[in-house]
This record gives C-alpha cells, structure tokens and sequence, in this order.
C-alpha cells in the first residue's frame, strides 16, 4: 500500500538566507514494511537537520511505502553537514531514528546540478542494538541504488541541488509574448520577456524593440564585438501605409522576437549583465 503525502508547492525553510543555500526534494520511501518489527505502529517521517535548525514531512499513517514530495530549502551558510533522518513518530514514548543519512557539506558542494538518487537505508535488524546517533551514517557512493525496483532494503528516494552565490548570475529568457500597443498618438510592439534563473526564480520584463535596439547601442560601445551578432533591423519603407502593415505584421513581429531572443540569450550566457549597467537594468534583475 502507498500513502501520498504531495505538498510539492510548498516550501519549507530552514535557518534560511537566500544564497548559498541547497535546495532538498523529499521524493518517497519504499520496504518501510522491514522497520514494522520494530514498532507496533509505524508512522514514517522525514526529518531534515542543519545544526540547531530543523524541519520535516508530514507523518505518514503505513508501514509500506510513502510518497511525500515535499520541498526545503536549507541556508548553505553555518555548517559542516546536512543530516537526512526516517522517523518513526510515537506520541508515548517519543520519536525515534529508524535510519539517518549524513551528507557532508563538500560534497553537497558538488551537486549544482539536480542530483537524483534512491539510497539505502539502514538495516531495520540492528535499529534496536544502536544508540539513536549511530543510526546516522554519513553518506557514500556504495549507499546509492540504481535500480530500486530490484531492491527489498528500505530506500529513499532524494533530489538535491546545491545554488551558490553565482546561480544568481545564470539567466536565461524567453519571449512569451507580444502585443500591439495604440498610446497617445502612437503605435508600437511591446515584447512580454521571461527570465529564469538557475535556481528556477523567474521575472517578467515588458520592452519595446527600441529600448533594447538602444541598450545593444550602449553594449557596442564598450564591446564591440557585440556588433557580429544578428539583431533586427529597423523597418523602412517609404510609404506610411506600407511601413505600418509591414512594421506589426505577425511574420515581422515573429522574426524580431527570435532574433531578439537569441541575442538576449547569447549576452546573458556570456554574463553581459555583469558588465555593463545598461543591460542589467534593462533586465531588471531582482535583489533576492
């Protein structure tokens, strides 16, 4: 039987100051039934600790296997390891460690990219013969499971990321959007822009083809070997009936926003922003 405990829009915080910080997906657990020996009623829970800090899931009501889905994000300020513990929740006698995991914070380090893993747990037989820290084992490659439908041990199932300083800089856009705009006497495209940071926080920025025509100018000036790379042109044409069916037909507004696009894309992975004041503000990259 399996018990789904899905909070994946929540997010919980623990000792939490925005960067560095590692980011924790409580996925699921599997042959919790191997611990129910041990306890005449097991209620499973994750609890996940980072020094005095603390949080964890909801408590599950079986001793077979539990989905939670639940997401943390832990302050990567202040600590030598993050400790990952399968609680068994007993309002009579007290919580107790069935099994914990130690990752060491070098090693978190590592993980920029999303790390998927099952990893077994300990074995539910010596749970009993241990002191409750001893149930803790600080985490080894030999601990992982790659084929966890294989296996009858207690697994459990992780996703953690590791977002330094620098995720603040890795940007991407996209733009989603584009609307033809009549404002005092005039009529232009105004460009609806999605920007995503590494760690998945995302902004929107509305422009017009001018204003970023005007920033790539200012760019120019101090790198310009910016000018290599393709950009739209502005529209000309002599007569004014031809330049406006021309100027906000959906086949010019889609060319500039795949040129645009592309351009945005290449001078943010090349960290523009971070050189030059026009283009950051242009971006209007929140302090977060």
């Amino acid at each position: 039987m399996v018990s789904t405990y899905t909070t994946s829009d929540s997010c919980s915080e623990i000792g939490f100051s925005r960067f560095p910080y590692v980011s924790i997906k409580i996925c699921e657990a599997r042959n919790l039934q191997a611990y129910s020996e041990y306890s005449q009623e097991l209620k499973p829970y994750i609890k996940i600790s980072k020094g005095s800090h603390k949080s964890q899931t909801k408590s599950a009501t079986t001793s077979d296997d539990v989905i939670w889905n639940e997401n943390f994000e832990v302050s990567g300020d202040g600590f030598d390891s993050l400790i990952i513990c399968l609680m068994d929740h007993d309002e009579f006698d007290g919580d107790i460690v069935l099994a914990g995991l130690s990752f060491p914070m070098e090693l978190l380090k590592q993980w920029r990219e999303e790390k998927v893993l099952w990893v077994r747990l300990i074995d539910p037989k010596t749970v009993q013969d241990l002191a409750e820290e001893d149930n803790i084992l600080t985490f080894t490659e030999d601990m992982e499971i790659y084929n966890p439908a294989d296996t009858q041990c207690p697994i459990l199932k992780l996703e953690i990321s590791y977002f330094g300083i620098e995720s603040l800089r890795e940007i991407s856009s996209k733009i989603v959007n584009s609307e033809i705009i009549e404002r005092d006497g005039k009529t232009y495209t105004e460009y609806e822009m999605v920007l995503t940071r590494k760690d998945g926080f995302n902004w929107k920025v509305n422009f017009r083809y001018s204003q970023l025509r005007k920033v790539r100018k200012n760019m120019i000036k101090r790198f310009p070997e910016l000018k290599e790379l393709k950009f739209p042109g502005k529209t000309a044409l002599s007569f004014l009936h031809l330049k406006r069916s021309n100027k906000f037909s959906e086949e010019r507004i889609e060319q500039r926003k795949q040129v645009m696009e592309k351009f945005l894309n290449y001078t943010l992975k090349c960290q523009y922003q971070q050189k030059c004041s026009d283009f950051y503000q242009f971006l209007q990259v929140p302090y977060n």
